[in-house]
């Protein structure tokens, strides 16, 4: 009998799952923005709904896209993700989904989809081209984080803009002489994280905290970049970081100021210099929730 009843009651919690209804579309409405501003340019109807009785054909046969979002999305440090469902219902006249577009116009907004294509389906009159889309990076604006940064997180970050700024002053293309295997080449770019701290932490409506990290490194250009604006390129590195989620601790919406100590120039090609100083203030955004 108690197995019975344990048994029913594992049923009973199932059907009540069943009968939740999500109510989160964080995830659905930030990839309707892209879909409605970068890929169609405001022209589509998109809808964004929880469940796929909701979805339907335009009653005047024109275009409409749906995007069900059927789960709440997960949130890992303010990072969303979740498993999207599309349908675009078109004239005949109208070209099926680009899954390269689409995961294009993400990238571009440091989002980072799969888009899954079906097969079109004529239904007479119009078409019905179904999709399935996995979001593995999609982050609002002000994200949302389960506690404050701290050391560990915003060290962490500042060795990721030290990787940026390598990677901006790396030479990628063929280098001369012969090297054996596993030998790292002369000359190519270094940086190092000098210092990193959390400047300020203000308070803003509605919530939203703003924080201001600075982080100090210094840089090798490579040597075969000898004569190239390498002190531009770290900047414009820097700035490239606007939009993009600084993990654990916020989105980055501004760069201010950034300093490059510009080193004095070496006798020759090879020889070993002083290296520049980078130093930026980043300002990041995030909730408490």
């Amino acid at each position: 009998m108690a197995a019975l009843l344990v048994e029913g009651c594992a049923a009973t919690v199932k059907r009540a799952e069943r009968g939740l209804i999500n109510d989160d579309t964080t995830a659905a409405d930030l990839f309707a923005t892209v879909l409605a501003e970068d890929v169609f340019g405001g022209h589509l109807p998109i809808k964004v709904v929880t469940v796929r009785t909701e979805v339907k054909p335009d009653a005047n046969g024109g275009p409409v896209l749906y995007i069900v979002q059927p789960k709440a999305a997960k949130n890992d440090a303010g990072i969303l993700s979740t498993n999207l469902e599309l349908t675009f219902y078109r004239p005949p006249l109208f070209a099926p989904l680009d899954a390269h577009a689409i995961q294009e116009a993400c990238r571009e907004r440091n989002y980072s989809v799969d888009v899954g294509l079906w097969s079109s389906v004529d239904r007479g009159g119009f078409y019905e081209d179904p999709a399935r889309v996995k979001v593995s990076r999609i982050f609002p604006t002000v994200p949302i984080l389960s506690h404050e940064a701290g050391d560990v997180e915003v060290e962490l970050y500042a060795n990721a803009v030290r990787n940026h700024l390598r990677n901006a002053v790396t030479y990628y293309g063929e280098r001369e002489g012969i090297r054996l295997a596993g030998e790292a080449p002369e000359g190519r770019a270094n940086a190092e994280t000098v210092s990193h701290r959390v400047v300020s932490r203000t308070n803003a409506k509605g919530g939203d905290v703003r924080v201001t990290v600075e982080t100090v490194h210094t840089v090798r250009p490579d040597v075969l970049l000898m004569g190239q604006p390498v002190a531009e390129m770290m900047r414009e590195a820097i700035r490239q970081q606007v939009g993009t989620m600084a993990n654990n601790i916020g989105r980055v919406v501004s760069i201010d100021p950034v300093d490059v100590k510009v080193p004095g120039l070496p006798s020759s090609r090879y020889a070993d210099t002083r290296p520049f100083e980078v130093t930026a203030h980043f300002g990041i955004m995030y909730r408490i929730g």
